[in-house]
């Protein structure tokens, strides 16, 4: 069922900028402007992007995600397109999948396999 037909109010595209937890009020900015609401329950997701040390690393995408910073993966193997040697999962890895502990509990196996199998002159078999 929709948020919306269960009376949740979404609001997209804001930047946090103060919380008042005695007043029960949150203040954002967006393209409008500054505005303080009111809440019953907030949940805020931070922006998602790859730490600055990966964006400036020279792994990223050049050409998607460009603003995020996410490595430049081969999607069915988490491989690095450009550089054998790198892997990446997790909140890095560039790829159109969630960056959550969900997504990096079925990395970790498949990034383990073609590891392995690189270390012994082999290519992986999961993807």
């Amino acid at each position: 069922m929709p948020l919306q037909e269960r009376g949740v109010e979404t609001l997209m595209n804001r930047t946090l900028t103060a919380i008042d937890a005695d007043r029960k009020t949150a203040t954002f900015v967006s393209e409008g402007g500054s505005e303080t609401l009111g809440y019953d329950y907030l949940h805020v997701i931070p922006p998602q992007r790859a730490p600055a040390f990966v964006r400036q690393s020279g792994l990223s995408w050049a050409d998607k995600w460009t603003d995020q910073g996410r490595v430049e993966v081969d999607m069915q193997t988490l491989r690095h397109r450009r550089y054998a040697d790198i892997f990446a999962l997790g909140d890095v890895a560039g790829v159109p999948k969630g960056k959550t502990a969900g997504s990096v509990k079925w990395q970790v196996p498949l990034v383990e396999d073609h590891l392995v199998a690189a270390i012994s002159g082999q290519d992986g078999t999961k993807r």
